[in-house]
């Protein structure tokens, strides 16, 4: 974990973003099956445009509901961030 803590933002933020995929595929679904998602931020706004730029290289419309919240710090000593994602699943 520490390996990828001390990955500059973006690649941070590839390699989340990425993880979900991968943990959506296991379960038959994909990006576009998201339909909300929160995500805490340790700075929001140094993060902001960083974040939108990664994330629509994974996402486009018609966009999921999404929550973005600046806060102090996480569990994770180091994290500058943490996403949460609800999908569907597809029968």
């Amino acid at each position: 974990m520490q390996e990828i803590l001390d990955r500059p933002l973006p690649r941070q933020l590839q390699y989340a973003w990425t993880a979900v995929g991968a943990l959506l595929n296991k379960v038959n679904a994909a990006y576009p099956d998201f339909m909300e998602c929160t995500t805490c931020h340790i700075g929001l706004q140094h993060q902001l445009a960083t974040l939108m730029a990664i994330r629509d290289g994974y996402l486009s419309e018609p966009w999921p509901s999404w929550t973005a919240i600046g806060i102090l710090e996480l569990n994770i000593e180091g994290a500058q961030f943490e996403i949460r994602v609800t999908a569907r699943l597809c029968q």
